[in-house]
Parts: structure tokens; C-alpha cells; sequence
């Protein structure tokens, strides 16, 4: 009896872990999102041009896809790669900015 009481608290344990979805990422995400939220999500892409001035890329689904459209833009262009990605959400066009 005693085992399988023990056995049920490690479980519990593990499960409440799980429970909340948080990584590495959450601790510094301002609003709690984790990795994989944070890799998946749809991005505004704002590129900073040479004379300070910021344009718009539009809109990627993806991180990485944020950084491939910049780093596409300033190839073409043959200027530095000066760019953030603002995650979309239901309730902002920016709710954090990442890169």
C-alpha cells in the first residue's frame, strides 16, 4: 500500500507539471507563452530601413518564417538586417515582439 501511494504522489507530481505548458520560453515571454506558441504564431514583420525609417513586410505564420522574409528584404536590397516580429494575437497586432 505504501508503493502504490507513493507511486500516486510522483504522479500527480509529473502531471501538474504538465498541466501548466510551460518551458524555457515562458520565463521570458511578458505574456506566459511557451516555445512552441512562440514558434507557430502569426507575425507582423516590421523592417527598419538605414535612414530609420520602419515599413511593413506584412504577415508570416511562423518565427522563422518572420526572419526568412527580412532576411530576404535586406538581400535584395543589400542593407542590414534590422527587423522584429510582432505575434499576433486575438487581441493585438502586437502582443510581443521577438526576433
Amino acid at each position: 500500500m505504501r508503493a502504490r501511494s507513493g507511486a500516486y504522489l510522483v504522479s500527480i507530481f509529473l502531471l501538474s507539471g504538465l498541466a501548466g505548458c510551460e518551458d524555457q520560453c515562458s520565463s521570458f515571454s511578458p505574456n506566459r507563452f511557451n516555445c512552441q506558441q512562440i514558434a507557430d504564431a502569426s507575425y507582423n514583420v516590421h523592417f527598419n530601413l538605414p535612414d530609420g525609417a520602419e515599413i511593413s513586410l506584412g504577415q508570416t505564420t511562423g518565427l522563422s518564417n518572420c526572419a526568412a522574409r527580412a532576411s530576404s528584404y535586406a538581400k535584395q536590397y543589400s542593407i542590414p538586417k534590422q527587423y522584429y516580429c510582432c505575434m499576433i494575437t486575438a487581441t493585438s497586432s502586437c502582443a510581443e515582439k521577438h526576433r
